[in-house]
Order: structure tokens, then sequence, then C-alpha cells
């Protein structure tokens, strides 16, 4: 997968990340 958009880092992100960690990630918990 190329990635090219803001958009491809998260979809990567949730195939790689166990499901807790990327939704912790992906509501804000992080950045």
């Amino acid at each position: 997968m190329i990635i090219s958009a803001a958009s491809d880092y998260r979809a990567a992100a949730q195939r790689i990340l166990p499901p807790f960690l990327f939704h912790y990630m992906d509501g804000g918990g992080i950045f």
C-alpha cells in the first residue's frame, strides 16, 4: 500500500495496531 494521504495512515494503523490501541489514538488520546 502506498500511503499518500492522512486517511491512508489511519487505514494502515487500523490494520496494524491492536483494536484498543487504535481506538485510543483515533479518539484523540495521543494527539
